[in-house]
């Protein structure tokens, strides 16, 4: 719909269209998503070169969180992605520049790289369910495939979950806006003020993920999640290809769309002060379980039973998920800057939403089977759940 219909919806007018409709539909897929060797050859080389990166690039040595289940067991993890982020770019851009393969490639196959990153998302989930490092067998069903056998997946040292979470995805969403951008000016002969808040509030996002790469290890991601295909085709294929529908859709309309000032600066305070929430809240709750011995402070925490401690202050004085409430208010302004023409074009705040408030039940639900009496007691001192 994006791509061929800029947008509009697409259904069958009557239950005689129905098979003329399949059909059309499957000739779609064959012009734009069946990917040709060349698009195979760029996506698997996109992998590895961040995997090389993650594996040989100089960084930060940190040690994770103590393991659930291996005796405060922590693994170790070289901080590297900052470094990897920047020298990709300069790649891309001597690659664009000698017309190698200019960045545009990445925008003409988007559909193709888009399925093969399925392919690719589904063997590596396989393979992970087959030979996992714990060789556990009570999770050999479809729930074992889906949310992953291993908490912490590696080979040889490559650790498979740290990997996915952002090297091959986050970059990948950030260079498909920017040749979208591209795109836009090669087409029209500008670029939309649309187009580039869209593109820099989102690249300001990912940035920001890798300045602050070691964030990562005191998530739940990294801490309490297995590593299965939800993670792993969420990470690799779902991201990058449905996070960029705004701007794919602004590129595939038949002129620049231009959103009123008003707008742009509601979208951009919105992002502003969602990034503020997010990215303070996520601090706070990070150096407190990294560097609990600094956080001595009588009420700035709660003891539990089990030996944890939950933080009462600051953002997490106010409401139990702050940090939910930022990546919200992000989601939201990176859509509105699009207009209102078509749904689909807020199909990420929507369908980020209903994930965000989906998880914050399951959080609640852990923790109340964690910390019983005390998550009771932690609740009544911090009543609210997403909105202060």
């Amino acid at each position: 719909c994006i791509t061929y219909r800029s947008g509009l919806l697409w259904i069958p007018d009557s239950p005689d269209q129905i098979g003329s409709y399949f059909a059309r539909f499957w000739d779609f897929i064959k012009q734009g998503a069946i990917p040709s060797r060349f698009a195979i050859v760029v996506y698997l080389g996109w992998v590895v070169s961040h995997a090389f990166g993650q594996i040989y690039l100089s960084g930060k040595t940190v040690k994770g969180l103590p393991m659930r289940g291996q005796n405060g067991k922590q693994l170790k993890y070289t901080m590297n992605g900052w470094k990897a982020f920047w020298l990709m770019w300069i790649i891309l851009f001597g690659f664009h520049q000698s017309r190698i393969l200019p960045i545009t490639v990445f925008y003409d196959l988007c559909g193709e790289l888009m399925t093969v990153s399925f392919a690719f998302s589904s063997l590596l989930s396989l393979w992970l369910f087959l030979f996992p490092n714990d060789n556990s067998p009570t999770t050999r069903s479809i729930s074992g495939f889906w949310f992953g056998r291993d908490l912490n997946p590696r080979f040889r040292g490559f650790d498979w979950k740290l990997f996915c979470e952002a090297r091959p995805g986050l970059p990948l969403w950030a260079v498909l806006n920017v040749s979208t951008c591209v795109k836009q000016y090669e087409t029209f002969g500008s670029v939309s003020s649309s187009m580039l808040l869209i593109t820099f509030m989102q690249f300001w996002y990912v940035v920001d993920y890798f300045w602050n790469e070691e964030a990562i290890l005191s998530t739940m991601d990294i801490m309490t999640d297995h590593f299965g295909f939800m993670l792993c085709f969420g990470d690799l294929a779902w991201v990058p290809f449905t996070y960029t529908i705004q701007t794919r859709f602004l590129c595939s309309m038949d002129s620049l769309h231009e959103a009123s000032p008003l707008l742009l600066a509601a979208s951009f305070i919105i992002f502003v002060v969602g990034f503020i929430v997010f990215r303070s809240s996520n601090s706070q709750k990070h150096n407190f379980r990294m560097n609990p011995s600094k956080h001595q402070k009588k009420g700035t925490f709660i003891e539990t039973k089990s030996g944890s401690r939950l933080l009462i202050s600051g953002w997490w004085g106010w409401v139990r998920h702050a940090n939910y409430l930022g990546d919200i208010m992000m989601g939201w302004s990176w859509s509105l800057p699009t207009g209102y023409s078509t749904l689909l074009a807020y199909f990420y705040p929507i369908y980020f939403t209903i994930l965000v408030l989906h998880r914050e039940y399951r959080d609640n639900v852990h923790c109340q089977k964690k910390y019983g009496d005390d998550w009771t007691r932690y609740c009544k001192i911090v009543p609210y759940r997403l909105i202060p």
